[in-house]
């Protein structure tokens, strides 16, 4: 009976946190941290890449809706230095824009152009572009 008094006094005096259980615990907090972390930034960067890629939206609709305004012998390969400073497009924004004729039959050549668009951004070392393509009929 006496053995068992003192085993049960020595258990007693040794209560509280060893160094092994506060290293795994900070181990622990480390990697919740990290994963948690990671993904903060992963939805920031994919929310800053929607904003970006709905930027480039709305400036192709607003360079296409400027397209069918003008007339047909107005469209031509050296429109894109005049939209941005037209709709205020900020200087990150790479404009492009190809005019090709339609086909290589006479009669359609004279009558249809094809508009190629291409919107374009660099964002985070990698570029982001956004394409349309739209046909332009000559009036008659």
């Amino acid at each position: 009976m006496i053995k068992n008094k003192k085993i049960n006094d020595s258990m007693k005096k040794e209560k509280g946190f060893t160094m092994q259980d506060l290293i795994i615990a900070c181990f622990i907090i480390t990697l919740f941290v990290g994963i948690i972390t990671s993904l903060i930034t992963k939805v920031y960067s994919t929310n800053a890449k929607t904003d970006l890629m709905s930027q480039m939206a709305f400036y192709s609709i607003q360079i296409l809706e400027d397209i069918d305004k003008r007339s047909y012998e107005e469209i031509t390969n050296d429109l894109a230095d005049n939209y941005h400073s037209q709709l205020s497009i900020p200087s990150g924004f790479d404009i492009n824009i190809e005019v090709t004729n339609y086909g290589e039959q006479e009669k359609l050549e004279d009558l249809i152009k094809i508009v190629k668009l291409t919107i374009s951004y660099e964002f985070q070392g990698e570029m982001e572009t956004y394409k349309v393509e739209k046909l332009k009929i000559k009036e008659i």
